[in-house]
């Protein structure tokens, strides 16, 4: 009797465990799913969705500007891993929300058209709705006018998940309800989420105008981001840009703290082993802080390891194939080089200076956590991450080719947070 109620304690306490763990991991979990859905909808320019997330159930909601944009935000939020279910309670026009259930209306009542009077008073109150985007470095300043709550939040949630390390101050951001452009939601995401390979930037939105200044390292960064904000801003937007290339700066790669790997959180959710599950994401909490000098062969896959023949280049250029043991490291979810491995960054670019007419390839990689198109996008900030902590060591820009391999090329078991963490990885190739 007492051996049953032994155990009968037992599985109280373990059930009780378990509860706890689940209730405290809970808002990680939807943060992290939050931010990376985000993330993929700001890739798509379709900002204009609105999330709600609970455990790993989410619920869309928001006025889609077309089909074609609805069905591109659900399609984005698809893509994302970890997710159980999604409600999709957007809107078209005309559509109205009772409860749970989309309303299609029977006609759509147009407004009445404006008067001259009233359409220069709607330009010039939208030519008043102002908002600025400041980028210096890791130091990332937004102010100006919000049409609502939800939008400073989205502001908010997008710099800390694409600009993790950054210091972010929303602090002068202004709830003006009145006033906002059509799509502006999207608008400002998507200037946002495409300054990312500009050392400096000022983005100013001033109604339906974006004007976008600062400097790069490259001009390709420059066109990039040119090109992606053309691509992304909602229809009717009109964009400036005029950025500047400066000569790049030797700087020492600020020391962060490692970013707490969530990882398995969301692969264990779906593990049938409960217990298991548990005590394999309270031992995952602890960062993995790994040497960027590991070059075992049991722990770099085969095809980053094989040396390049010392004849296959200039005579002088022999010593790139010691590029092929130098790797850089990455915290989950995360494309900044750690301060870790400024000494790898040191090192690689003394080599590539060292090599006439060095052509370096520099290419990253993620393990298997999230979807394959999220990985391929992440796995190339980080390769461009690594091009532009080069730059500043005064590598010469022709001299790299940053390429996304996403979550190929994998090693070791995914089962293993040290591996995971090993995967997560930007490697040199010399040519």
């Amino acid at each position: 009797m007492q051996r049953i109620l032994l155990t009968a304690l037992t599985l109280a306490i373990l059930v009780y465990a378990l509860v706890l763990g689940v209730k405290w991991l809970s808002p990680q979990i939807e943060q992290d799913l939050a931010g990376r859905i985000t993330t993929e909808l700001a890739k798509e320019g379709q900002l204009w969705a609105t999330l709600k997330v609970e455990g790993r159930e989410v619920t869309l909601g928001g006025e889609a500007p077309s089909a074609e944009a609805k069905a591109a935000a659900r399609a984005a939020v698809a893509r994302v891993f970890g997710i159980a279910k999604v409600n999709d309670l957007t809107l078209l026009p005309g559509q109205s929300l009772s409860g749970s259930m989309v309303i299609s209306a029977t006609e759509i009542a147009s407004a009445p058209a404006l008067t001259r009077a009233e359409r220069r008073a709607l330009a010039l109150q939208e030519g008043a709705y102002m908002l600025k985007i400041a980028k210096d470095g890791n130091t990332i300043q937004i102010e100006g006018n919000v049409p609502d709550e939800a939008a400073r939040e989205l502001l908010l949630t997008l710099a800390n998940t694409h600009y993790p390390e950054a210091t972010v101050n929303t602090v002068s951001l202004t709830v003006v309800a009145a006033g906002a452009p059509a799509g502006w939601r999207s608008a400002a995401g998507t200037v946002l989420f495409n300054l990312v390979n500009l050392e400096q930037a000022e983005a100013t939105m001033m109604g339906r105008e974006v004007m976008v200044s600062g400097t790069v390292l490259s001009a390709d960064f420059a066109e990039a981001a040119e090109s992606a904000i053309r691509a992304t801003l909602p229809a009717q937007y009109q964009v400036a840009f005029a950025v500047d290339t400066t000569a790049p700066v030797s700087t020492e790669v600020a020391e962060i703290s490692p970013t707490v790997d969530v990882t398995p959180t969301l692969a264990a959710a779906a593990s049938p082993t409960i217990v298991g599950t548990v005590i394999d994401i309270l031992a995952d909490v602890t960062p993995t802080v790994t040497s960027a000098a590991v070059v075992a062969a049991n722990v770099l896959p085969a095809a980053d390891l094989a040396a390049i023949e010392p004849g296959a280049g200039p005579a002088s250029c022999a010593t790139l194939a010691k590029l092929n043991t130098e790797a850089l490291r990455f915290a989950f979810n995360s494309a900044k080089v750690r301060g870790a491995d400024a000494a790898v960054v040191s090192r690689v670019a003394a080599t590539i200076k060292g090599c006439t007419g060095a052509n370096v390839l520099v290419k990253g990689y993620t393990d298997k956590t999230g979807s394959v198109t999220y990985n391929q996008w992440l796995s190339q900030q980080r390769a461009e991450a690594a091009v532009r902590a080069l730059l500043r060591e005064g590598v010469e820009r022709k001299a790299l080719t940053a390429k996304g391999y996403g979550e190929t090329n994998q090693f070791g078991s995914q089962a293993a947070v040290k591996t995971r963490a090993e995967n997560r990885r930007v490697m040199f190739e010399g040519r």
